[in-house]
């Protein structure tokens, strides 16, 4: 049988045994190398999978295509601020009403009652935010702060080809308790996965970890930050895709004849585990006071955090024989006492001069 492998982008495949004619049977072994600042993304052609070295049976003619593209790591993010996430991500809300929004250290998704945000038997209809990744192997840590109380609201981490094509892998209530199901799904057929009780409905800060190594998605899971990652021997399974999108997902979907009750999905971090981000929630909103000279500066209220929106006095009084001169950085002007309204991390400087005399 003749094989032809050719490239798509900046990158080599080696052949081994070399050649292009193979007697049928022969077992050729296909390795692809990207060159620097890209990343191997799959076969295609006679060939569909992402692993590499690949052990090609030689039983037909085949035509192989090796992809290469710029690399682009999954980015981590602690959902530290106010208002709209950063601009890798993209919001996905097929049916239009669900929100999101940053609550200061956390990714906030709201599904309302009784609308049918199902991933599964039609596509991909759940409420998510996506980033671009390059087709390569990773692994996320991704930390919930919501329980899942009600059938069946869901909650976890979705992989993309498209909206028919991706990998689901979530926490979800269906009416007796907890469980973790993960599975890839082609066009509404479900290809490979697994269905697992966990016991008792999900506590807040309960974590997911999913490795992807070419074909074979592996699932680590635990209820509470002190207890080990559970799920590493069992949790796995195979399923190939071209990966471009990774994010976060919530839903609800009716279960025997009752409305889909609702989700309001909390997500703490979503970290690629080669970059994760430390300290966590190092931006989140709050204020820093600087002052240059002598004097005093009250915040009221007081408190080491603020929330998203909340109102700050800010009053600065000068030390004897000085004067307060003005406020900088975040905030401006020269009354001493002003309102500051919070929405991200703030830093805000106090300026006194001497009094002339003094």
């Amino acid at each position: 049988y003749t094989l032809n492998v050719t490239t798509s982008g900046p990158g080599s495949v080696a052949v081994d045994p070399a050649g292009t004619q193979f007697t049928a049977g022969t077992t050729v072994t296909l390795t692809a190398t990207a060159q620097s600042g890209y990343v191997f993304t799959g076969w295609t052609g006679g060939l569909v999978s992402n692993v590499n070295p690949y052990q090609l049976l030689m039983n037909a003619d085949k035509t192989i295509v090796a992809n290469f593209a710029e690399s682009i790591d999954v980015v981590s993010d602690d959902f530290d601020g106010c208002g709209t996430p950063n601009a890798m991500w993209t919001w996905v809300d097929p049916l239009g009403q669900a929100d999101y929004e940053l609550t200061g250290t956390e990714l906030k998704i709201v599904i309302p009652p009784g609308v049918n945000y199902e991933a599964w038997r039609d596509g991909n209809f759940s409420a998510r935010l996506m980033q671009e990744v390059a087709n390569t192997d990773f692994e996320l840590f991704v930390r919930f702060n919501s329980a899942v109380t009600q059938s069946i609201q869901t909650q976890g981490v979705v992989i993309e080809t498209d909206e028919d094509t991706f990998v689901r892998i979530d926490f979800h209530n269906d009416g007796e308790g907890l469980r973790l199901y993960a599975a890839g799904l082609d066009n509404g057929s479900t290809k490979r996965g697994f269905n697992q009780s966990l016991g008792t409905p999900a506590a807040p800060q309960i974590s997911l970890r999913v490795q992807r190594t070419g074909d074979t998605w592996r699932v680590m899971y635990r209820l509470n930050d002190s207890d080990p990652w559970l799920g590493f021997q069992g949790n796995s399974f195979k399923f190939g895709m071209n990966v471009e999108r990774v994010g976060v997902f919530a839903g609800s979907q009716p279960l025997g004849g009752q409305a889909a009750p609702g989700h309001t999905a909390l997500f703490d971090f979503f970290f690629n585990a080669d970059s994760p981000i430390a300290p966590e929630d190092a931006n989140a909103p709050g204020l820093v006071v600087t002052k240059v000279g002598q004097g005093t500066v009250t915040q009221t209220p007081n408190s080491a955090t603020y929330a998203c929106g909340q109102e700050v006095q800010l009053t600065a009084a000068p030390a004897r024989g000085w004067r307060f001169l003005n406020w900088s950085v975040d905030l401006n002007g020269s009354s001493p006492t002003r309102l500051l309204t919070i929405t991200r991390k703030h830093n805000v400087t106090a300026t006194f001069a001497p009094l002339e005399g003094f």
